[in-house]
């Protein structure tokens, strides 16, 4: 899987689910900017934030990681 795995996954989950960065944020208590590093790669989710991703978008941390061993 690529370095960015985990921030092209929220962002693959994100736009499934046709929710903006800034919808996305309010939800997680961070703002747009954020987001936007996340899904860059450029920053890492604190363990709130991460929780609060994978319940809003509805996926399992399970999940990812089984697919990232894969890779």
């Amino acid at each position: 899987m690529q370095e960015n795995a985990f921030g092209n996954f929220i962002k693959k989950h994100r736009l499934k689910h046709n929710i903006k960065q800034s919808t996305l944020a309010k939800y997680v208590d961070t703002d747009q900017g954020t987001i936007s590093r996340i899904e860059n790669g450029l920053q890492e989710p604190s363990l709130n934030q991460l929780y609060l991703l994978q319940k809003y978008l509805n996926f399992s941390l399970d999940n990812f990681f089984k697919n990232y061993k894969k890779s």
